[in-house]
């Protein structure tokens, strides 16, 4: 195959991947009044899809290396596909949330597979810094374009068009793969035990009710509803059982040792500082929305301006590490 063909491949894989969510936020009031639920329902959604991507990454490597791309590739569409369509057609909020969870969960293996392969093409050095600096406004800039079309889409059809949307760009990918792609190697069994099915159940119940409380504390009034009560107790309860476990277990599912470390800590905490406030669900939507009353429509239009100020940063600091990192060779 011609690189700029796989080039080609990789990237009409990726694009649908980057813009799938199983709730958007761009057509938040919409699907609320049309399925009569709250906008934190969507919300929640949002989050589970988030909660989803990072349970499924301790397992990935795992499952890539058992695993050819071509098999891993259309099992995973496949199924995003269906659960696009299971979105679009549902009228029950509870399955919009799990089919996100799940949509999370299958996108957390894509995301990583295509970190393995843009890094040979960002950065044939494998300058972690430099690839970055592409990957990051990549990922973001496809995450904005699918609220802006979102947007668009619900304001001027309706709301199920998005997922029809994204179903459409899954079937090309899945053409993609299916013409282009080959078997790389044959697939091994996984033992049930590698896969630590029960930590992944212990954390992603404790991060959902810890979820659910963030999200719904306000519109339940907190301690006034006995959900909230109940899931505040469980919810760190879990979590410290999860911690416990990973602690004390040989093979733990997630690898504790950077916590230990000052320096992971701060570079964690700064990725979520930025996150929060650069992320389209969080205060600069509620300022846009509540404060300006602007329309969906033109708040996510707004956040494309955000992209090339995210990557002269990201460019200016993968710059700054790539020269501290020559003189410190030199």
């Amino acid at each position: 195959m011609p690189d700029w063909l796989g080039i080609l491949c990789i990237f009409m894989v990726i694009l649908p991947v980057i813009m799938l969510n199983g709730s958007y936020t761009g057509s938040m009031l919409e699907v609320s009044n049309t399925l009569g639920t709250n906008s934190e329902d969507i919300t929640m959604g949002y989050y589970a899809a988030s909660a989803g991507m990072a349970i499924a990454y301790p397992i990935i490597p795992k499952v890539l290396a058992a695993f050819s791309v071509k098999h891993l590739l259309l099992i995973d569409l496949v199924l995003q596909f269906f659960l696009s369509w299971i979105c679009a057609r549902t009228q029950n909020v509870d399955i919009l949330i799990i089919c996100s969870f799940v949509i999370g969960f299958l996108k957390g293996f894509l995301m990583l597979w295509f970190i393995r392969y843009a890094q040979k093409i960002f950065s044939p050095q494998n300058v972690r810094s430099e690839f970055y600096s592409y990957f990051y406004p990549l990922v973001y800039g496809g995450g904005q374009a699918s609220m802006l079309i979102t947007a668009q889409l619900a304001y001027h059809y309706n709301w199920k068009y998005m997922y029809y949307f994204m179903m459409l760009l899954i079937l090309v990918s899945i053409v993609f793969v299916i013409i282009c792609f080959r078997h790389n190697r044959p697939t091994r069994t996984i033992p049930l035990a590698d896969l630590h099915i029960r930590e992944m159940l212990v954390i992603s119940t404790g991060l959902l009710m810890l979820m659910y409380v963030i999200n719904y504390g306000k519109m339940l009034d907190w301690m006034a509803s006995t959900k909230i009560c109940v899931y505040i107790v469980i919810a760190p309860a879990l979590i410290a059982l999860f911690i416990w476990i990973q602690y004390h277990s040989d093979t733990p599912y997630v690898n504790l040792a950077p916590l230990y470390q000052p320096k992971a800590i701060i570079g964690y905490f700064y990725m979520m500082l930025i996150m929060f406030f650069s992320s389209s669900t969080t205060l600069l939507t509620n300022y846009l929305s509540v404060i300006l009353k602007v329309d969906n429509t033109h708040t996510y239009s707004l956040y494309i301006y955000l992209l090339p100020g995210i990557y002269w940063e990201l460019s200016s600091v993968s710059g700054g590490f790539a020269g501290s990192a020559g003189a410190s060779v030199s």
